[in-house]
C-alpha cells in the first residue's frame, strides 16, 4: 500500500520548472485566500476582533495564514515521512537526502509562495507588522530558500551563522 502512495518525480526539467512556478503561485494565492478567510471567520466568531486596530487586524490575519502554512507543511511532512515510502531505506538506490517526489516539490513551492507572501506583508506594513524583530527572525528562512535555489550561497550562510554565534559567545562570557 505504501508504494502505491508514493509520488516519484520523473518529470523533465521544463515541466519541473513549470510545476515549481505553479506551486509558488498556488502558495501565494492560498495565503491571500486564508488571510481573507481568517478575517471573515474572526469577524463572525470573535467579538474582540472588531475592537482591534487595523494594524492588529493585519497581524492577526497574518498569523492565520502562518498557522495554516505550519499545519499544511507538518501534514505533508508526516505523510512523506511515514506513509509515502519515499524515505524507506530500500525504496530507491539514491541517497535519502537526494530523494524528491511531486508532492515534496509541490510542498516546497507552496512554502516558497508562503514565504514570499509573508515577506511582502512585512515589507508593505513595515514597521507595523512586527518591525525589525520580524525581519530578523524570518531572515534565516529566506536565506534557506535562497540556498535551495542557489547552493553556492551555502558557505556565505554558514559563515554568517558562525560569526553570529561567535559574537553571542563573546557577549555571554
Amino acid at each position: 500500500m505504501a508504494a502505491a502512495l508514493s509520488f516519484p518525480c520523473a518529470l523533465d526539467t521544463a515541466t519541473k520548472q513549470f510545476h515549481l512556478l505553479s506551486s509558488v503561485l498556488s502558495g501565494i494565492i492560498a495565503c491571500r485566500i486564508v488571510y481573507k478567510l481568517t478575517a471573515f471567520v474572526s469577524r463572525l466568531h470573535f467579538k474582540g476582533y472588531g475592537k482591534l486596530t487595523d494594524a492588529q487586524k493585519v497581524e492577526w490575519n497574518n498569523r492565520g495564514f502562518s498557522t495554516f502554512h505550519a499545519l499544511f507543511v507538518a501534514s505533508a511532512s508526516l505523510y512523506l515521512l511515514l506513509l509515502s515510502g519515499l524515505f524507506y531505506e530500500d525504496s530507491r538506490d539514491e541517497l535519502v537526502v537526494n530523494r524528491t517526489s511531486t508532492l515534496s516539490n509541490s510542498t516546497l513551492g507552496i512554502s516558497i509562495g508562503y514565504f514570499l507572501s509573508d515577506l511582502a506583508m512585512i515589507l508593505f506594513h513595515f514597521p507595523a507588522l512586527g518591525g525589525l524583530e520580524y525581519v530578523s527572525i524570518k531572515s534565516p528562512w529566506w536565506m534557506n530558500i535562497l540556498i535551495n535555489f542557489f547552493p553556492s550561497l551555502e558557505p556565505v550562510y554558514s559563515f554568517s551563522n558562525k560569526q553570529g554565534n561567535d559574537k553571542e559567545k563573546e557577549k555571554s562570557s
